[in-house]
């Protein structure tokens, strides 16, 4: 693969609006789109470019890859990743910078808003279902959906069931093995066995309905497992979502007592959330402690978030030798640093990884913010950003200054007044949830 040379299309990054971005790209490039463009001004060649973007992104409505691209292009801006494709590098609807870390990218705000007015009509999941479901007749026959997936997916089905030696059949004997496991009355009972409550309810839904049901707002977290375990499939007809139990492994499955899984699932759910909350909050597992493993992590489990660039993994922790992994690590941790006591409920706020406690300090920074006329929105993402980073503990002050001054906030020695009190409030992982002033003051006890 050959990548692109992009270094002549660096720029200092300030406005975000599409003519400010123009002014700033080198002389040469501009000429040249002057004579792609036949204009003659920035102002001109800025009209063309959104004419031509919208035009484009008009005729990709009915095209599910494209709109993934641009939501991960929306997704990843600032980010550490360069994904943005060379074409729109080059055609100018996106601008690369760097921060004074790294190379990233910014989409200038009115090519960002006839992106967000593409992806308006469609929530998350649909694009995400988008992505999995099959454009085809719904198929009741397990057999013929196991001879048209691939390889690796049959393999990924038979490693959640732990079937010896899996990589050394070829694809006929997959098939075989993997259609008599899914048809097994045991192998179902150890599936359903791992499941959590959003699961076992879809489970049941399924039962109900002779093993197919029609909605358009099906969640992602409801199906997954079940779905790399080759127990449902999603399929798509038009603009509808199915997802579906062929009728090989509804006919076990009917036969199965499914109330006699009540209570494991609903120890299988609080185990789940707390621990998955302790995790989020503590920070225990870093990803380089299991990279080693990543693959067979993500084929096998349910995961929920994977933060590569800060170093933290919240896996799917039930049932499987990483469980005893993290509750050692987390006991260690408290003897270390010990930890006060924090209720169930109060914990569980830290498995949403947008959520911060609201200090006294925020909101003195929030009115401070006021001052310079920036809306809620642009209020919400500083805090929020600030307040995810020094949650971590692995970015601290100076890293707040970029957020501040690409919004157009003054920076001066008086913003420290602000932004150190806020960190030195907030509950950070490696401390184990304590904030710096609690640690001190715990210290001088």
């Amino acid at each position: 693969m050959v990548y692109m040379d992009y270094s002549k299309y660096l720029l200092n990054k300030g406005k975000e609006d599409l003519l400010s971005s123009l002014k700033k790209i080198d002389k040469k490039i501009i000429d040249k789109k002057f004579k792609e463009y036949n204009v003659k001004t920035i102002e001109e060649l800025k009209t063309r470019i959104l004419e031509e973007f919208e035009n484009i992104l008009s005729n990709a409505i009915d095209d599910e890859n494209t709109m993934m691209y641009f939501m991960q292009l929306l997704e990843n801006e600032n980010g550490i990743l360069m994904i943005p494709e060379d074409s729109d590098i080059e055609s100018l609807y996106v601008f690369v910078y760097n921060n004074g870390m790294f190379d990233t990218y910014y989409i200038p705000k009115e090519i960002k808003k006839i992106i967000n007015k593409l992806l308006d009509s469609m929530t998350d999941n649909t694009i995400l279902n988008l992505s999995l479901a099959s454009n085809t007749p719904i198929i009741k026959d397990l057999r013929s959906l196991l001879e048209v997936l691939k390889v690796d997916d049959l393999k990924n089905i038979g490693r959640i069931f732990s079937i010896d030696n899996i990589n050394k059949y070829k694809k006929n004997s997959l098939v075989d093995k993997i259609y008599n496991t899914l048809t097994n009355e045991e192998c179902l009972k150890y599936l359903v066995n791992l499941l959590i409550n959003r699961e076992y309810k879809l489970l049941i839904k399924l039962i109900n309905n002779n093993g197919i049901i029609q909605d358009n707002e099906i969640e992602f977290d409801d199906y997954n497992i079940l779905y790399l375990a080759g127990i449902v499939f999603l399929f798509r007809r038009g603009n509808k979502f199915y997802i579906s139990i062929t009728d090989d492994v509804y006919n076990v499955l009917k036969n199965i007592n499914l109330d006699d899984y009540k209570i494991k699932v609903s120890n299988n759910t609080k185990t789940y959330k707390l621990v998955r909350a302790m995790v989020e909050l503590y920070g225990v597992v870093s990803f380089n402690d299991i990279k080693g493993s990543i693959d067979t992590l993500l084929k096998i489990n349910r995961e929920d978030n994977i933060v590569i660039y800060n170093n933290y993994f919240i896996n799917r922790i039930l049932d499987n030798d990483e469980l005893y992994g993290i509750l050692e690590d987390i006991i260690y941790r408290q003897k270390e640093i010990k930890r006060k006591y924090i209720s169930n409920k109060e914990l569980l706020k830290y498995s949403d990884y947008n959520y911060y406690e609201k200090t006294d300090e925020i909101d003195r920074f929030i009115k401070y913010l006021d001052k310079y006329n920036l809306d809620e929105d642009d209020i919400n993402y500083i805090i929020k950003m600030i307040s995810n980073m020094y949650k971590l503990g692995n970015k601290f002050v100076p890293a707040a200054l970029g957020i501040l001054q690409d919004k157009d906030i003054e920076v001066d020695e008086s913003i420290f007044d602000y932004l150190v009190p806020i960190y030195n409030n907030t509950r950070i992982w490696s401390n184990n949830g304590w904030t710096p002033v609690e640690l001190r003051e715990d210290f001088y006890k």
